[in-house]
């Protein structure tokens, strides 16, 4: 009977036991392949640098955890933005720009500024070779198919990760100056903390999913800034166009180089938790400007976005300093219900209220009040277009576009997403269109579709509307 019983309890407690108590084995994790990647304990080192790392992690673990027990981190797509003056760095726009979320390819850019940190201390050159391990050749795409026992050019590892976005050449330029990916995110972090990217931590260097590796919007635009403030002789590399490598051309995923006036960088990233990211930096009339965003419910809407987001930067006149802010707030984390909190430009230092809360993405980021301009980046090929509604916001006349887009594939997905501000009465109603088809009956038919989808839809020649210029681009 006492050996029933003992039995019993055994086999209660192994079966109720965690999974991992019940096994000595190293975790398994999957990569973006699906294939299984052991991953073992990294040994506990004790210098002062990696301490100060680790110090870093633990302070944004602790403000992810802040707040009522019901808060966690954001598990949705939280969009947040900002605008800075390159000079000043006076926050022209700000939506959620202490939302924490994950970078995803944005990582590049602090693996490039310590790029180019060691080659002005000389410890790599542009035509320096670098040994391709086998786990940097075991990288999920995107990358450049480098085979391990294979080596690289650093200046070619440099435009992998500008223009593919390659995570092969981003690890191998870790190794080697890191020794290791990881020791390498250690010192990423250090430096970001030096910075004053107060709420990021680096786990890798390429961005690949990771759910210790986060940061914010405006953590992102300090480094935009300090990217070309210390390194202007480096900065040519973000507006590459695309590159050559052995026998292969790669263009560069930022559709704004060369179909935005002055736009010349910086990186695009997109993992499925974050969204679509994207930095920009653009110079006009000798005034720059950069911007992020983070959480684009699409790539084409986020590219929108941006365009209007670089045009208010270059409307509106910089008079709130970065430095001037009071300390930044803790990270929030997402409230769906909540109103989006927007940063205006005044003559007085504004703050962003620690309970700035996030919309999903669906719904889009929050806009500052204001006419706006539109930018015209290629003229529609055709006279004939689609209105698919008006409205009080213009983040949901954009998102609209797109959605209207995906809708009817066949007929509008060359087309150009245009926003119409027209000013009513104190406000202003946002029109969104999709124009540049060949013929009347092209546009009866895209409506025809919409209308079935239960979306607004009519009609327009675009001679009636002579005003229109395209926003952006598919």
């Amino acid at each position: 009977m006492v050996l029933t019983v003992l039995a019993t309890v055994f086999i209660y407690t192994c079966l109720t036991a965690p999974a991992d108590a019940r096994s000595n084995r190293p975790k398994q994790i999957s990569n973006a392949t699906g294939t299984a990647k052991t991953v073992k304990a990294p040994v506990k080192l004790r210098t002062a640098a990696v301490r100060a790392s680790a110090a870093a992690r633990a302070r944004v673990a602790a403000r992810a955890k802040s707040g009522e027990g019901a808060q966690r981190f954001a598990t949705r797509i939280t969009s947040s933005a900002i605008v800075i003056d390159a000079e000043t760095g006076a926050i022209l726009h700000a939506v959620n720009p202490d939302v924490q979320t994950y970078p995803a390819s944005l990582t590049k850019m602090m693996t490039l500024y310590l790029t180019f940190e060691a080659l002005r201390a000389k410890k790599l050159a542009l035509n320096t070779p670098l040994y391709v391990s086998e786990y940097a050749s075991q990288q999920s795409p995107t990358k450049l198919n480098l085979d391990e026992g294979d080596t690289i050019m650093v200046e070619d590892a440099i435009l992998g990760l500008v223009t593919k976005s390659a995570n092969d050449a981003a690890v191998v330029l870790a190794e080697e100056m890191g020794g290791s990916e990881s020791a390498f995110a250690q010192h990423m972090t250090r430096k970001a903390q030096q910075l004053g990217m107060e709420n990021t931590v680096f786990q890798n260097a390429s961005g690949l999913p990771n759910r210790a590796q986060v940061t914010t919007a405006r953590d992102m635009v300090i480094l935009a800034r300090a990217l070309h403030r210390d390194f202007p002789e480096r900065y040519h590399y973000f507006s590459r166009s695309g590159f050559d490598y052995r026998g292969q051309h790669y263009a560069n995923h930022n559709r704004l180089l060369g179909r935005y006036d002055g736009v010349d960088g910086l990186k695009t990233g997109f993992i499925r938790d974050s969204g679509f990211n994207l930095a920009a930096s653009a110079e006009r009339n000798g005034r720059r400007i950069f911007a992020v965003v983070l959480g684009g419910h699409t790539s084409f809407a986020r590219d929108q976005y941006m365009v209007s987001l670089l045009n208010k930067g270059f409307q509106t006149a910089p008079t709130v300093s970065v430095a001037r802010l009071p300390v930044r707030p803790a990270p929030a984390t997402a409230q769906p219900s909540a109103a989006p909190a927007t940063v205006q430009a005044s003559a007085a230092p504004a703050t962003i209220p620690p309970s700035a809360a996030t919309v999903p993405a669906e719904q889009g980021a929050g806009d500052a009040t204001g006419a706006r301009g539109t930018e015209s980046l290629v003229n529609a090929p055709g006279e004939w277009g689609v209105q698919v509604g008006a409205f009080q916001r213009y983040v949901q006349a954009q998102l609209t576009a797109a959605r209207a887009a995906r809708a009817a594939p066949d007929l509008l997905n060359q087309a150009s997403a245009v926003i119409l501000p027209v000013e009513a009465g104190k406000v202003s109603i946002y029109r969104a269109r999709l124009v540049g088809l060949a013929t009347k009956e092209s546009a009866e038919e895209a409506c025809r579709i919409l209308l079935e989808q239960q979306m607004e839809c009519r009609a327009i020649n675009m001679q009636d509307s002579p005003e229109v210029a395209r926003l952006g681009g598919n």
